[in-house]
């Protein structure tokens, strides 16, 4: 049966206020896995009939069944209810400049498969063959069938329109007005959804980070594609803010000095462009032993040992590049007063030698009724962090997909 639409709300709010408490019973039972109605009830505040309308809702999307029964206490045993963690597989996928990564994990955020494949500069219909490749022999790798796929959710790069699917311009890759969401939903038959990086890791941090996320939020993507980009993702009031045309949090293109060096974006000084790690790598590489022929990564992990050693041609390099980031900070922390700034990204392999200057100079920088009004610290997930974003955002597309569906029925 239906539940009541609350007085006072319109029907398009009642079924936000759906979908908000659909998530809500779903994110209870992926971390207390198994739960009776009253228990529901009792953590969510929800009534036994609206979390009875919720249970079978989730149900009809295979996200939860039943699993057994409960102690009685006094009459019929109650049900137990979990995810159904048996019977559904989420598809996440992550495209990065020259390489993509397809994971199929189940509803706990467990990776159950994993390939990562090079390709050098795809044109729209390489990304559409290479990742439906990569999906279906991840689904014959398995051992199911496309069915138990739910849907899949690609994480790329750049400027993403999440309401058409579109990739609108990816400077790095080449690609602009690519309806990737489109083209491999025809490719594979199944619902597919496209997500900004940043905001995947947001959205990834927010369902499994190990600490709960207040409701007003930076995020920081210091460091991704071999340490080219910076991005950025909000979150007000508990929601992601996508803007108009879903482009928020494009910080790395804010500019910190005008006469600075050129941005890919045509500009100059943008933050991306002053203070991104690969243009640390480059300043540092001088002074790296054979350097010649190494990779990004293994440099930056040679750039780690060398901070840590308090190498004296590194350091004054590396405060350059804090300072840089705390002034892009401390920009945001004045416009937005979030309550927590949260940092990841390959930033993240510095871990306190960082964030400890980094905490001391923003604070310097921010005026005073700033102060005690946030905190900041490196995210809590280490790796498969857009994976883990791209089925978050499927777990709440298939719900809120679920509930139009019963509404136009």
């Amino acid at each position: 049966m239906e539940t009541p639409i609350p007085v006072g709300l319109s029907h398009a709010d009642s079924r936000i206020v759906r979908q908000i408490n659909m998530h809500s019973v779903f994110a209870l039972l992926r971390t207390k896995k198994q739960l009776r109605v009253s228990e529901i009830a009792h953590l969510t505040g929800l009534s036994g009939a609206t979390v009875k309308y919720l249970l079978q809702r989730l149900m009809e999307m295979r996200l939860i069944s039943p699993v057994g029964e409960g102690n009685s206490t006094g009459g019929r045993k109650p049900t137990l209810y979990a995810l159904n963690v048996s019977e559904s597989v989420l598809c996440g996928v992550e495209v990065i400049i020259d390489r993509i990564t397809v994971g199929m994990l189940n509803l706990e955020g467990t990776v159950l498969w994993k390939y990562s494949e090079e390709i050098a500069k795809p044109t729209p219909s390489d990304l559409v063959r290479v990742i439906e490749r990569i999906v279906r022999r991840g689904v014959a790798t398995l051992a199911i069938s496309m069915d138990h796929v739910i849907g899949t959710a690609v994480c790329v790069p750049g400027f993403v329109d999440d309401k058409r699917k579109t990739i609108i311009l990816d400077i790095n890759m080449g690609l602009k007005d690519v309806a990737l969401g489109e083209m491999l939903q025809n490719a594979l038959a199944m619902p597919v959804f496209v997500i900004e990086e940043a905001n995947a890791w947001l959205l990834a941090e927010a369902e499994y980070g190990a600490i709960g996320l207040p409701e007003n939020v930076v995020f920081l993507l210091i460091g991704s594609a071999l340490g080219r980009g910076i991005g950025g993702a909000i979150m007000l009031n508990g929601a992601i803010l996508s803007g108009s045309r879903g482009f928020s949090g494009e910080i790395g293109h804010m500019s910190l000095d005008p006469e600075g060096p050129g941005c890919t974006c045509g500009r100059k000084g943008c933050w991306e462009a002053l203070g991104s790690v690969s243009s640390l790598v480059e300043h540092a590489r001088p002074f790296m032993k054979e350097s010649a022929g190494k990779g990004f990564p293994a440099l930056l992990r040679e750039l780690v040992t060398m901070i840590e050693s308090e190498d004296s041609r590194a350091l004054p390099l590396f405060e350059r590049f804090v300072a840089i980031q705390a002034e892009g900070i401390a920009n945001l922390i004045h416009i937005l007063n979030p309550a927590s700034v949260v940092i990841g990204g390959e930033i993240a392999l510095f871990g306190e030698l960082f964030m400890e200057p980094l905490r001391e100079r923003v604070l310097r920088l921010v005026m005073e009724p700033f102060h005690a009004g946030y905190s900041m610290r490196l995210s809590t997930l280490a790796e498969n962090n857009a994976l883990l974003g791209a089925v978050a955002l499927l777990i709440q597309k298939a719900i809120a997909l679920r509930q139009e569906n019963i509404e136009q029925s």
